[in-house]
């Protein structure tokens, strides 16, 4: 039976940059570490994988994890995934005010495809942004 959502994985370009932006939106950070050795090259199937990790978490101990993987270098793709992008499209947030959430994400390096907007019923307002380096969130307000 699962308990539970652990933390949402990213793996990132720049993990001081958005390691910084993720703490402007209101994150904390939980640990950060270099994780190498037999037990991550057994999870990742890299073999002599280095990678440096952020974990941070909300007020609610929601948790997103930042990954660089400094060993192998993960390739650079310099095109945001689009929203139906096969994978994992985006993770979502729960927020008090999402036009507020959204200035910081623009203030701070990320994009806005959409300015919040209510949908049909009137029970959340939501947008869809972009991180500084192209990872798709989508803020949600609940009104």
């Amino acid at each position: 039976m699962i308990k539970n959502i652990r933390h949402t994985g990213l793996v990132v370009n720049d993990i001081s940059k958005i390691k910084d932006f993720y703490l402007s939106l209101g994150f904390e950070i939980v640990n950060e570490d270099i994780e190498e050795g037999t037990f991550i090259d057994t999870l990742t199937g890299l073999k002599e994988s280095k990678l440096h990790t952020v974990k941070m978490k909300t007020e609610n101990s929601s948790m997103i994890e930042l990954i660089k993987y400094l060993n192998p270098v993960s390739p650079i793709i310099n095109q945001s995934a689009q929203p139906n992008s096969l994978g994992c499209s985006h993770f979502a947030m729960t927020v008090d005010n999402a036009n507020e959430i959204c200035e910081l994400i623009k203030k701070n390096g990320g994009t806005e495809i959409n300015p919040p907007a209510k949908n049909l019923n009137g029970t959340v307002k939501v947008a869809y942004c972009y991180d500084p380096e192209g990872i798709l969130i989508e803020v949600v307000e609940e009104l």
